[in-house]
C-alpha cells in the first residue's frame, strides 16, 4: 500500500512539471578577427516568436590572441581593452567562450591583438551549466 501511495505522489508531481525547453541552433557564422574592428550580421532573427535571442561566442581553432567583442547594429565597432582606466574597451572573450543575450542587437563586432577567428552560434536559449 505504501508503494502505491508513493507512486501516486510521484505521478502527481510529474503531472505538474513542465518539460524543459529544447535548445535549438538558429545558425552559425565566423568572423575573421584582426587588429582592425570588423563586424558580421547574425544569421537569423533575434526576437519574436521562435527567435534566436542568444549567441554562443567562442574562439575558432588555432586562435592565438585575445578577442574583444561588442554587439549592436551594422555600425557597431569593438575596441581593444585600454591600458589606461580613462577610456573603455570592449569585453574580452573568456577562454572557454560565453553565451550572451542579444536583446534587439543583430550584429557582432570583434577586434584582436592577433589574427584569430570568432565562432558565433545563434541559439534559442543558452546552454545550462551543471
Amino acid at each position: 500500500m505504501n508503494k502505491l501511495l508513493a507512486g501516486a505522489a510521484v505521478a502527481a508531481l510529474m503531472a505538474g512539471a513542465s518539460p524543459a525547453k529544447a535548445q535549438t541552433v538558429g545558425g552559425n557564422v565566423s568572423l575573421a578577427v584582426t587588429t582592425t574592428t570588423a563586424n558580421i550580421k547574425l544569421p537569423v532573427a533575434t526576437n519574436g516568436p521562435g527567435g534566436y535571442g542568444y549567441a554562443l561566442l567562442a574562439y575558432g581553432l588555432g586562435a592565438t590572441g585575445e578577442i574583444f567583442y561588442a554587439i549592436g547594429t551594422a555600425n557597431t565597432v569593438a575596441a581593444v581593452a585600454p591600458s589606461l582606466p580613462t577610456t573603455q574597451g570592449s569585453p574580452a572573450l573568456p577562454a572557454n567562450g560565453i553565451c550572451i543575450a542579444l536583446g534587439p542587437n543583430n550584429w557582432i563586432a570583434a577586434i584582436g591583438a592577433a589574427t584569430s577567428t570568432l565562432r558565433v552560434t545563434q541559439l534559442n536559449i543558452c546552454p545550462s551549466t551543471p
